[in-house]
């Protein structure tokens, strides 16, 4: 699931432009977690990834569904409870 977001490193990290390619990866991701138990595993990668974000990378990544324009099920956060996503 990682590899989805991993073009939108450099922007989590420096902001700037939204690369092409992690948009394509934040929606190649939504496409991936067709069911309960993807999107669930998939909100465990965030958050997981979340929780080593620094404030000013959290609020870049949670940014970046709506400069792609995607729709999650959930929010890019490091207290979120996946269980809670359907």
């Amino acid at each position: 699931m990682k590899s989805y977001l991993l073009p939108c490193l450099n922007y989590v990290r420096s902001g700037g432009d939204v690369p092409s390619d992690c948009c394509g990866g934040l929606t190649g991701l939504v496409n991936a977690a067709r069911t309960t138990d993807d999107r669930r595993a998939a909100c465990n990668c965030e958050k997981s990834m979340a929780e080593n974000l620094s404030n000013d990378e959290l609020n870049r990544i949670e940014t970046l569904p709506d400069k792609c324009g995607v729709t999650l099920p959930y929010n890019f956060s490091p207290s979120i409870d996946c269980s809670q996503v359907n």
